[in-house]
């Protein structure tokens, strides 16, 4: 004998645990109840954004969630469908609103070194952060009012909420630089800026002479050559250097006379700069006379610096060839 079983009718509600609106990336958790006028409903329902599935649950004691992280930005509808059990019909529920908004962030440079030396390769860092999500998109570098270039956002490696990248820069001029960051955001990541001061101090130079011929005669005629580059090798084609030539013939005549007679006596003649000897009797070659007073006599251990100044550079010259 044929037997009809009748389905009891049901109602699908659907709710939002977590709230609305969200900010993009957050976490929503989306309930779908079912009840019924006779029994508890069993069985799947399946919750919706518009047409498009977002996940389904098995019901327990009439409910179950889904979550979702991926909402675009944006008004969203949402409906739950049951799709019924041997006892109960399946329903759909009304319409749940969800508005996921965009995402305040902020924008921040860092630099492997500030100060940094003129010429020096610079590695800055930009880092974009947020609540919640990688922020994603293009980060822009302005100095001086004008684009010194610009880097695409990635993810970054210690923090999951957060986007960074890369930029070097080389030839900044020395002084005290400005630079403006403008990051433009995307439909999920509000934009953002942000205001930064560099340092690059003067690079250290080296002063280079060459002289022709290389071993010139007394009295005969020199070309000098002068030349500055930086401590890199890099030449320097801008500002002045002032050549002092030193033309005593008396001074001359008498270190002639003291070689010479130095030579006669079979002595053996040394010959030192300035500031070689200047680095030897006080540890840096441009030491003033003052200096090399005073080391002269602590070295000599006299109660007091030797007078004149050139007695003392007199003594240090001494000293140098003792010491080397």
């Amino acid at each position: 004998v044929p037997v009809t079983v009748a389905v009891t009718a049901t109602t699908t509600t659907i709710t939002n645990v977590t709230g609305s609106p969200l900010p993009y990336a957050s976490l929503v958790r989306l309930r779908a109840t079912v009840s019924s006028a006779t029994g508890t409903p069993t069985g799947t329902a399946t919750i919706y954004d518009g047409a498009t599935a977002i996940g389904s649950c098995t019901l327990s004691a009439g409910t179950c969630d889904v979550t979702t992280a991926t909402l675009a930005t944006g008004t969203h509808t949402i409906t739950a469908t049951y799709a019924g059990d041997a006892g109960h019909a399946g329903s759909t529920s009304g319409t749940l609103t969800q508005t996921i908004e965009t995402v305040a962030t902020t924008t921040t440079l860092t630099s492997n070194v500030n100060p940094s030396v003129y010429r020096q390769t610079v590695r800055y860092t930009i880092l974009v952060e947020s609540t919640t999500g990688i922020p994603t998109g293009s980060v822009t570098v302005f100095a001086g009012g004008s684009s010194i270039g610009s880097c695409t956002l990635t993810a970054g490696s210690c923090s999951v909420t957060d986007g960074s990248c890369h930029f070097a820069v080389r030839d900044l001029t020395a002084g005290t630089h400005t630079f403006a960051l403008d990051y433009a955001g995307t439909a999920d990541f509000d934009a953002s800026s942000a205001t930064t001061t560099v340092t690059v101090d003067k690079a250290p130079t080296v002063l280079h002479l060459a002289t022709a011929p290389a071993s010139p005669l007394f009295g005969g005629s020199v070309a000098v050559t002068a030349s500055v580059s930086t401590g890199d090798g890099h030449p320097v084609t801008a500002g002045t250097i002032r050549v002092v030539v030193a033309d005593d013939q008396a001074l001359v005549r008498k270190a002639f006379v003291v070689l010479l007679a130095g030579e006669r006596s079979g002595l053996t003649i040394h010959e030192y700069s300035p500031a070689s000897i200047k680095k030897a009797v006080v540890g840096t070659g441009a030491a003033t006379k003052q200096q090399v007073q005073a080391m002269v006599a602590r070295l000599l251990r006299l109660r007091h610096a030797p007078e004149p100044a050139d007695a003392a550079d007199g003594v240090a010259c001494a000293l140098t060839c003792v010491m080397s």
